[in-house]
């Protein structure tokens, strides 16, 4: 509503000056009124339609769009106009750096949430140089998988003869299970070579995105890693497309290996949703250098005119 005011006194005391360039201040009108839209219950639709859409998990955190364009139009509405007196725009200057900074002080004051002391960066980066590894954010978690069904403790690869073996024991309710070798849930372990094993070994240089294990594996059978099922993960086995096996509640990768000598590969890929959403950025970014590259020749077309008409006068 903010934005949707701004744009009402900047068309009241400036509609002359935007007549003439519409190009420039309409597609910034149109995202708040865009972004209201989609706050009110007639908007489902599209949220349905557009599945990814739902990843915000709230309507309201598209108010996050809004920051160019609000900021755009607030400054477009209170600086004075051309030929306004040089005290006229400190005084401007000055009332708005006293509400910008006033307003954060009073927000920090009354509404920041520190995080928990386990939330912090020092403990978080103790676990994850531990191996333990974090429980993660449900809205993320893979499809029909379940987070509290990721056991604890687990390593980076185990061989099973049932890919719908059960890891890890529950000993708290409530929390996660608890996995060690002593179970005999897992036939054999593997872990990745050092020189790619992420945050576990703490090896200058490890990649999350690149895991590679050389194995000997005693028989053919199910190999769980360490890893949840996401379209990204490519994985390769001796140089091969791997099979992978049955969906686990828990949402860890299963990977048919055959016995013998085995090179198992990860790496994380780029989906095709993510390069068409770079290519969408590109041509957005294209998009509004032209726009401001016809604003400015217009502009200095502008100013050109209007000195004319002045000297001809």
């Amino acid at each position: 509503m903010v934005a949707v005011a701004l744009v009402g006194w900047l068309v009241a005391r400036r509609r002359k000056t935007l007549t003439g360039s519409k190009r420039f201040w309409l597609p910034l009108v149109l995202i708040p009124l865009a972004v209201l839209l989609l706050q009110l219950p007639f908007s489902q639709p599209v949220w349905n339609l557009l599945p990814k859409l739902r990843f915000l998990q709230f309507p309201w955190r598209w108010l996050v769009v809004l920051e160019a364009p609000m900021g755009i139009l607030f400054a477009a509405a209170v600086w004075p106009t051309a030929g306004a007196r040089r005290s006229r725009r400190i005084a401007v200057t000055g009332a708005c750096s006293a509400l910008f900074v006033g307003s954060t002080a009073v927000t920090a004051w009354m509404y920041f949430q520190p995080c928990d002391d386990e939330d912090a960066v020092a403990p978080m980066v103790s676990v994850d140089r531990s191996g333990a590894g974090f429980e993660g954010v449900y809205e993320y978690e893979p499809k029909g998988a379940d987070n509290g069904e990721v056991a604890t403790g687990l390593p980076d690869a185990c061989l099973t003869a049932n890919p719908q073996t059960k890891l890890g024991i529950l000993d708290t309710p409530g929390a996660n299970p608890d996995w060690w070798v002593e179970q005999n849930s897992c036939q054999s372990v593997f872990h990745a070579n050092p020189q790619t094993k992420t945050g576990i070994m703490g090896a200058a240089g490890a990649n999350p995105e690149h895991l590679r294990f050389s194995l000997t594996v005693p028989h053919t059978g199910a190999l769980i890693l360490r890893l949840r099922t996401y379209p990204a993960w490519r994985i390769t086995v001796n140089g091969r497309s791997a099979r992978q096996l049955a969906e686990r509640d828990d949402g860890l990768t299963v990977v048919a290996v055959p016995e013998g000598p085995v090179e198992l590969n990860v790496d994380w890929t780029t989906t095709a949703d993510v390069r068409a959403g770079r290519w969408l950025t590109l041509l957005s970014l294209a998009l509004l250098i032209g726009l401001w590259n016809s604003e400015r020749r217009n502009s200095a077309e502008r100013r050109s005119n209007s000195g004319s008409t002045a000297h001809l006068s």
